[in-house]
C-alpha cells in the first residue's frame, strides 16, 4: 500500500511536470505566432505606405518638376516606416546639372506621420533658398521662372518693371550651355511650338495651359507640364480605368523614380497619354488636389480680393478638353543650348516672359546634343 501510494504520487508529480511543459510550449508557440503575426502585418504595412509613396512620388515627378531628372540613391527601412534619398540634375542639353537631393519619409516613424508634401515642391528641402526677389536658387543653381501674360497682378512683377527678359543677357556668358524658361504670349499647340523654336535650341519641358487669370503661376512656384525625354510615369501603354479610377499599369512602377530616357527629344501620344494618366490619378489623391495658392489683386472697393488656384485640379480640367497631343495647349517651354543660339530668340513677339535657369561652361571633351 505504501509502495502504491509513493507510485501515485511520483505519477502526479510527473503528470505536473508534463502539463507545465504543455504549457510552456503551448506559450511559446502562441507567443510566436503572434511574433510572425506582427513581422507579416509590419511587412504588409510598409510595403503599402512604400507602394502609395511610389505613386505619389512618380506622379510628382512626371509632372511638377521641369527638366528635372531624379535617381533613387539609396532607401532605408525602418520597424514601421522607411525613407529614400535621390539626386537631382537639371538636363541642359544633354549635360547633367546636379541640383541637390532630398529625403523622402513615408509610414510610422516612431508614431509621427512624415507627409512629404511640404505644400510648394515635390522636391524642396534644404537646398532650396531664396536671394533678392522672386529669384529661387537650388544648390548654385538658378530655378527658371514662368509667368501667366493674363494675371490680374502683374503690374507687380519684377518690382513694377513687368516679365523679366532674361534670355538676352545670356550674349554675356559664351561658351555656356543654359537652360531658359520661356513663357508664350498665349497658349499654343505642340505642333505650333515645333514650328516657333529653332532646331539648334531642344525642347525640354512643355508647360501645360491654363484658364486661371486671377493668380500670377510664378508666385506658386509649382508649374504643371511634361517632359519631351523623360518618362516618369509608366512604362507600358496607359491603361487607366475611369470606371474603377486605377492605373492597370502601375504595377510596373516598383522603383522610385525609375526613368525611360528617349534618344529623341520631342513629345509623342505615348507621352502625353502618361502624363494624362498622371494628372488623373493625382486628382484622387487629397495630397494634390488639396494644393493651392492663394493672390491678391485689387478690387474696385479698394480692397483686397484673395483667390485661390489649385493647379492640379485646373490641370484636370485641361487634360478633359485636350486629352490628345494634337488639341493640347502650352503656355511655355523649357529650352537648352548654347548660350549664342538664344540670341535668335531675342525679339521674338510671342515671348512674354524669358527666365534663365541653370547654366554650364562646355567642356572640350564633352560634346553638348546641339
Amino acid at each position: 500500500m505504501e509502495n502504491l501510494d509513493k507510485e501515485f504520487k511520483k505519477l502526479v508529480k510527473q503528470t505536473k511536470q508534463r502539463r507545465r511543459w504543455v504549457g510552456v510550449g503551448i506559450s511559446l508557440l502562441a507567443t510566436g505566432v503572434v511574433v510572425m503575426g506582427a513581422v507579416f502585418a509590419r511587412n504588409i504595412y510598409v510595403k503599402q505606405a512604400l507602394e502609395q509613396e511610389a505613386v505619389k512620388a512618380n506622379i510628382a515627378y512626371e509632372t511638377q518638376n521641369p527638366n528635372v531628372i531624379t535617381n533613387v540613391t539609396g532607401q532605408t527601412l525602418g520597424f514601421l516606416g522607411g525613407s529614400y534619398t535621390t539626386e537631382n540634375y537639371k538636363n541642359v542639353d544633354g549635360y547633367l546639372v546636379p541640383i541637390g537631393g532630398n529625403t523622402v519619409s513615408y509610414g510610422q516613424m516612431l508614431g509621427e506621420k512624415r507627409n512629404t508634401y511640404t505644400g510648394t515642391m515635390w522636391l524642396s528641402s534644404s537646398v532650396n533658398a531664396s536671394i533678392g526677389t522672386g529669384v529661387s536658387i537650388m544648390n548654385g543653381q538658378k530655378q527658371p521662372s514662368f509667368y501667366s501674360p493674363t494675371a490680374e497682378n502683374n503690374y507687380m512683377l519684377n518690382g513694377g518693371k513687368g516679365a523679366p527678359q532674361e534670355l538676352r543677357t545670356l550674349i554675356k556668358l559664351p561658351n555656356h550651355l543654359a537652360e531658359v524658361a520661356i513663357t508664350f504670349d498665349k497658349p499654343y499647340t505642340y505642333k505650333e511650338i515645333q514650328r516657333m523654336i529653332p532646331q539648334n535650341l531642344l525642347i525640354n519641358w512643355c508647360l501645360l495651359a491654363t484658364d486661371d487669370k486671377t493668380a500670377n503661376i510664378g508666385s506658386s512656384n509649382l508649374y504643371i507640364g511634361l517632359s519631351t525625354n523623360v518618362d516618369n510615369y509608366s512604362k507600358g501603354e496607359p491603361s487607366y480605368d475611369e470606371a474603377t479610377g486605377k492605373l492597370d499599369s502601375q504595377d510596373e512602377r516598383k522603383i522610385l523614380g525609375a526613368t525611360t530616357t528617349n534618344t529623341i527629344y520631342g513629345l509623342d501620344d505615348k507621352l502625353y497619354g502618361d502624363f494624362v494618366a498622371a494628372i488623373k490619378k493625382a486628382n484622387t489623391i487629397s495630397d494634390f488636389t488639396a494644393l493651392g495658392f492663394g493672390s491678391g489683386v485689387g478690387a474696385d472697393d479698394g480692397k483686397i480680393k484673395i483667390t485661390t488656384f489649385y493647379p492640379y485640379r485646373d490641370a484636370l480640367k485641361q487634360v478633359k478638353q485636350h486629352p490628345t497631343l494634337a488639341t493640347a495647349k502650352f503656355a511655355g517651354v523649357i529650352l537648352t543650348g548654347r548660350t549664342e543660339n538664344f540670341a535668335q530668340l531675342s525679339e521674338k513677339s510671342w515671348i512674354y516672359a524669358s527666365s534663365v535657369g541653370a547654366t554650364t561652361e562646355v567642356l572640350p571633351y564633352l560634346e553638348p546634343i546641339t
